[in-house]
């Protein structure tokens, strides 16, 4: 017997494969490995920012440096605002913000021949205004026809601009103030008191007094108002 156990082995292992289950790799199996092989090991730190990036961080920071000066001056201009012309008609303006009037009243037109309005508009126009106020409550129609720096929501042009408001509490968001022609947190007064006489508008203007002490501080770096030249 022990002369035939060579031939017994080689028939098991001959019959052995075919008597066993048959294991198939399907496509996706081996597109997978294939895959994960190719795919290169994640070893590196985070990629470093590209060159063009660093280069726009550092040409705003040397812009900011450059145009310190230009801009803080601008800044320190924006704290007030003037007008000075002629007309006629009567008008005392006084007003704490556009929610207190102490109070107002004016019928007047006068040609302005130099303004420096809110929204860095110099300009010059004709003004006829008709305005009553009184604590928060406040009534007006104001038209502009002019040309300036800032006509246009900040943007030079010309053309005529009137505004209307029936009896109500002064508002941030009406459009006098909106579009630059009156600043709704100025403390100002106007006076023009008899026919034909000289008309002298004055406003200081407190939130542009903290962005220019804030930009100051910081080196332009911060900028409330967002009407820095550096930043656009």
């Amino acid at each position: 017997m022990r002369k035939w156990w060579p031939c017994v082995a080689i028939i098991v292992l001959m019959v052995l494969p075919a008597c066993a289950p048959k294991v198939t790799v399907g496509p996706k199996v081996l597109a997978l490995f294939r895959t994960a092989a190719a795919r290169p090991l994640d070893t590196a730190a985070e990629p470093a920012p590209a060159a063009d990036e660093v280069k726009i961080v550092q040409a705003d920071a040397g812009t900011r440096l450059v145009m310190f000066l230009p801009d803080r001056v601008l800044d320190l201009l924006d704290t007030v605002s003037f007008g000075l012309g002629v007309g006629y008609g009567f008008d005392i303006h006084r007003q704490i913000t556009c929610g207190l009037h102490i109070p107002t009243l004016g019928v007047y037109q006068s040609f302005n021949f130099i303004n420096w309005y809110h929204n860095r508009n110099l300009c010059w126009c004709i003004r006829t205004e008709e305005e009553a106020g009184l604590l928060p409550m406040v009534a007006y129609e104001s038209t502009f026809t002019g040309a300036g720096t800032g006509w246009n929501n900040g943007e030079p042009g010309e053309g005529t601009k009137t505004y209307r408001k029936e009896a109500g509490e002064g508002s941030p968001d009406d459009p006098i103030h909106t579009e630059g022609f009156r600043d709704p947190w100025a403390i100002g007064i106007g006076y023009g008191p008899v026919i034909l006489s000289p008309r002298l508008e004055l406003e200081i203007h407190p939130v542009e007094l903290v962005d220019f002490a804030i930009g100051f501080i910081s080196l332009g770096f911060i900028d409330i108002s967002e009407d820095d030249l550096a930043g656009k």
